[in-house]
């Protein structure tokens, strides 16, 4: 009996402990929601990830009666607009695009400037509606009005593609200059390429470059290239590969395609550094690794010839198959010959016929020469497997197209 109370006695303990872990958390976040700046949404990740990783027991439920009531009761647009927040993405509560959409549209009638911002997007993008590009531009234009650096930055892009609203280059440059004028760095790289091409300003490079500086030194990995671009021709600015140099550095480093390929590019033939392939190497195989189809050639060709590399025939094959399965002729040419000789692969005549017949319908020109001599081996049954694999290659090709393409409309 003395142990059964004693157990008793822990378990109530706990209970009481636990209910208070649960209310000081609760109360935690609460707080920090309120907190003036607790509406920018990656403020609000942290806070989720702060407190609802593990910390607490039942973490999925704690928060969202007292949201709710502040939200409905007191009509608070904080609690509404967090509310929009964990409703869009799922956090907390489970993922509702009307719940999230009905939350965010009482906070931005409020005047919250990031609910704007969220019902704007929402309209811009049709999650979870339809699409309608004129209310999202009244939403945006609400919270730029505020002052909002992030939606005035937006509505450049709407009265530069003429989304929403009537094409208007100079409002475009209007709206990217106050959001520039604030330290918004996507909008100091809009107003850099802006002055760099005179829509809606007088053409200035002088003012192209400084506007590039401004966002690349807050890490704007495009505007950081396009700077390397303008030291490396001497554009605006006067000519020095070696600054060049630094900032493609800087833009590769924050993986930037093009400025990986163009500093391995400079690597490679010495230009305005000392060569060296091995670094021209590292910097390829980024950009390769994420599929750039170019650097995925070049990489197997150094590995054919041994350029910077130890020959390896086998490496040399797995980077021409990657480049030929993105339609790149040449390499589809000399993985087809690979298959034909047995070099760096096993001899395979039917995947040889596969690729060289592709490499011809790409107009390779050395293709065609390639694929008369392998007729001279082939069997009858192994042409016609080869064009069963070319039709079905086809096949997986445009529907990776097609996806590709939904993907890209969709962003």
């Amino acid at each position: 009996m003395r142990l059964y109370k004693c157990l008793l006695l822990v378990a109530i303990l706990m209970a009481l402990n636990y209910g208070c872990a649960n209310d000081f958390h609760n109360r935690k976040l609460m707080a920090e929601i309120n907190n003036p700046n607790a509406n920018h949404p990656p403020y609000l990740e942290a806070i989720r990830y702060k407190y609802y990783n593990g910390d607490v027991e039942n973490k999925d439920y704690i928060l969202v009666p007292e949201l709710y009531r502040k939200a409905v009761e007191e009509n608070d647009m904080r609690a509404q607009f967090t509310l929009g927040y964990f409703y869009s993405r799922g956090h907390i509560v489970r993922r509702n695009l009307e719940e999230s959409f009905r939350w965010y549209k009482k906070a931005a009638e409020q005047g919250d400037a990031e609910a704007q911002i969220a019902l704007g997007f929402i309209y811009l993008s049709g999650q979870g509606i339809r699409e309608n590009p004129v209310k999202a531009f009244q939403w945006y234009q609400k919270a730029a009005d505020q002052g909002h650096a992030r939606a005035q930055n937006r509505l450049g892009f709407f009265y530069h593609d003429g989304i929403g609203v009537k094409k208007d280059l100079k409002k475009s440059a209007k709206w990217h200059k106050k959001a520039a004028g604030q330290g918004n760095a996507n909008a100091q790289f809009s107003l850099g390429e802006l002055y760099y091409r005179g829509d809606g300003v007088i053409e200035d490079k002088v003012e192209a470059a400084k506007w590039f500086r401004k966002a690349g030194e807050q890490g704007r990995a495009n505007a950081q290239f396009s700077l390397g671009e303008m030291y490396y021709r001497g554009d605006g600015v006067i000519e020095d590969k070696v600054e060049a140099l630094n900032w493609y550095r800087k833009a590769a480093e924050r993986s930037y395609g093009l400025a990986e390929i163009e500093l391995g590019r400079m690597y490679y033939f010495g230009d305005g550094v000392g060569e060296d392939k091995v670094e021209a190497v590292k910097w390829y195989i980024r950009t390769a690794d994420r599929g750039h189809v170019l650097t995925q050639y070049k990489l197997g060709v150094m590995y054919q010839d041994g350029d910077g590399v130890q020959e390896d025939k086998v490496k040399a094959a797995i980077w021409f198959r990657r480049a030929a399965e993105q339609g790149h002729p040449e390499s589809q040419y000399i993985l087809g010959c690979m298959f034909h000789n047995g070099v760096g692969i096993s001899e395979d005549l039917v995947e040889a016929y596969k690729w060289l017949s592709l490499a011809v319908m790409n107009d390779e020109p050395n293709a065609k020469a390639s694929l008369d001599e392998l007729f001279e081996k082939i069997s009858p049954s192994q042409i016609e497997a080869g064009e069963h694999k070319v039709q079905v290659f086809l096949r997986w090709k445009h529907n990776a197209e097609i996806r590709q393409n939904k993907s890209r409309n969709y962003r």
